[in-house]
């Protein structure tokens, strides 16, 4: 299901861009020359990213965060980051605390007790 995910991501990305200079996401100082060479490699985005200070993980959930902070939409997130729902929900809410969270899956609860 993921992998569904990851590849509708590229293709609304590639529709968005549709004129790209360089088509790896990375690059490298030879892919940035090059970019009909290989894409960059594990250990050089490692070596990257570990000099930082961070870690992959810290990086991904900052993009998501900055996502939810942009469009406030779960939906949007889910599909970019094929993330659960609950998840995204909780993105929104964290990007957005001033808006209220009845649209959560236990304020639908409560509005069905009380209105019953």
């Amino acid at each position: 299901m993921w992998r569904r995910s990851a590849l509708r991501h590229v293709l609304e990305v590639a529709e968005r861009q549709l004129v790209r200079v360089n088509p790896h996401l990375l690059v490298s100082a030879q892919t940035a020359l090059d970019p009909t060479g290989p894409p960059i490699g594990k250990t050089l985005l490692r070596n990257a990213i570990g000099r930082t200070g961070l870690t992959a993980r810290a990086l991904w959930q900052d993009r998501i965060l900055a996502e939810a902070h942009h469009s406030a939409d779960p939906v949007r997130l889910i599909r970019l980051f094929a993330i659960a729902d609950s998840t995204a929900m909780r993105y929104v809410q964290a990007a957005h605390p001033e808006k209220p969270a009845d649209y959560t899956r236990d304020s639908r609860r409560q509005r069905r007790v009380e209105s019953a």
